[in-house]
C-alpha cells in the first residue's frame, strides 16, 4: 500500500523577467519613434508609394519581432510534483522513494529537488542526475521539456536505509533555488514515519506542505 502521494505545483520559472521587460520597453519606442515619423513627413502616410511600403514593412518586421521575443521570454515552466512510498516500511531493508516532476508550461527547464532525512540515511548514487551531498541530503536533477514534449514527465527512484534503534525518521522535498531562474511560488513536502510496535514495522504519518 502506498502512503499518500503529495502533489503541489511548486515551481513558476521565469528565467528572463527582466529582459521581457526591456522588450516590452522597446516596442514602445519603435512604435513612437513610428507615430513621430508619419506625423514629421506627411508622405509616409501614403501607403501606395514605394517609400512608405518600405518604411511601413520595416516596422510591421520590427514590432513582429519585438512581440515574438516578449512571447518567448514571458513563457514559464509551471513544475508539479509528487512523492511516494510504501505506507509501511521496514528496517535492515534498502527502502525507496519515487519523485515525480511534470512540465505543464510552455518552457523546457532544468532543475534539482533536495531530499534531506533525518535517522535515515542515502546510500552513494552512482548516477550522473544524483549529487550526494552528504550521507543525508541528495539532490536530484530533473530536465524537463515544454508541455505535451516526449520528456515533460520524469520519475526519480531513490533508496536509502532507515537508521538502527529509531522511533521514527522524516524526510523534506524541496526544489533548489537557482541565481539564473525567478521562483514564481516554491513549496517543499515534509513527511515522517513513526515505529509500530504491534505490526513490528514503520508507518507513515503526516504529509504536509511548506514554503520553500
Amino acid at each position: 500500500m502506498l502512503a499518500p502521494n503529495v502533489a503541489l505545483t511548486i515551481l513558476g520559472i521565469d528565467p528572463y523577467p527582466f529582459s521581457a521587460f526591456l522588450f516590452i520597453v522597446l516596442i514602445l519606442i519603435v512604435s513612437l519613434i513610428a507615430l513621430a515619423l508619419l506625423a514629421r513627413f506627411p508622405s509616409l502616410r501614403f501607403y501606395r508609394t514605394k517609400k512608405s511600403i518600405i518604411f511601413c514593412t520595416v516596422v510591421v518586421l520590427v514590432l513582429i519581432s519585438l512581440v515574438l521575443q516578449v512571447d518567448n521570454l514571458t513563457r514559464r515552466a509551471l513544475i508539479s510534483y509528487g512523492v511516494e512510498a510504501d505506507y509501511r516500511l521496514y528496517p535492515e531493508t534498502v527502502n525507496q522513494l519515487n519523485i515525480t516532476c511534470i512540465n505543464g508550461g510552455g518552457r523546457s527547464c532544468s532543475f534539482y529537488m533536495i531530499i534531506r532525512s533525518v535517522n535515515a540515511s542515502f546510500p552513494a548514487q552512482n548516477h550522473p542526475n544524483y549529487v550526494q551531498v552528504s550521507s543525508i541530503e541528495v539532490k536530484v536533477l530533473f530536465t524537463l521539456s515544454e508541455r505535451g514534449g516526449s520528456m515533460n514527465a520524469v520519475d526519480r527512484n531513490l533508496f536509502f536505509n532507515i537508521d538502527k534503534n529509531v522511533t521514527g525518521f522524516s524526510f523534506a522535498v524541496f526544489p533548489e533555488s537557482w541565481s539564473s531562474a525567478t521562483f514564481v511560488s516554491a513549496m517543499g513536502t515534509h513527511f515522517n514515519y513513526a515505529w509500530n510496535e504491534t505490526e513490528t514495522c514503520y508507518k507513515s504519518g503526516i504529509w504536509q506542505g511548506f514554503q520553500a
